[in-house]
C-alpha cells in the first residue's frame, strides 16, 4: 500500500464514531487497545509532516492530532471504551481528522 494510502486509512480511523473505531479494534483482537489507534497515526506520520508536497493545512492538521494524542497518552482514563465514546478530547480527534482527511480529499498530490 502506497504511504498516501496508509495515511488516508489511518485518517479514516480517527475520524470514524467510536463505535466503529470499536469494531475496528475487535477486528484486530485488540478491543481494550484504544492505543492501537493512536500508534497507527504515530507509525506514519512524521514523514508527512515534513513533506512540503503536502499543502500546509493538512501538515498543520496532522501537528494537530499528534500534539493532542501526546497530551493524552500520560492520562490511562481516555484510553477505554467508555472514555473513546464520551470524552470531548476523542471528538476534538475525530473532527481534526475528518477535516485533515476532507483537505487530502480535495488537493491534487
Amino acid at each position: 500500500m502506497k504511504q498516501l494510502e496508509i495515511l488516508h486509512s489511518v485518517l479514516r480511523n480517527l475520524s470514524s464514531s467510536a463505535d466503529e473505531q470499536l469494531e475496528y479494534l475487535t477486528a484486530l483482537g485488540m478491543q481494550n487497545s484504544i492505543d492501537e489507534i493512536a500508534l497507527e497515526f504515530d507509525d506514519i506520520v512524521g514523514p508527512f509532516v515534513a513533506d512540503l508536497k503536502l499543502p500546509e493545512a493538512v501538515r498543520n492538521k496532522l501537528r494537530s492530532i499528534d500534539e493532542r494524542l501526546n497530551k493524552m497518552s500520560d492520562h490511562k482514563d481516555l484510553w477505554t471504551p467508555a472514555a473513546l465514546k464520551s470524552r470531548q478530547e476523542w471528538t476534538e480527534i475525530r473532527s481534526v481528522a475528518r477535516r485533515a482527511l476532507d483537505d487530502l480529499s480535495t488537493k491534487r498530490l
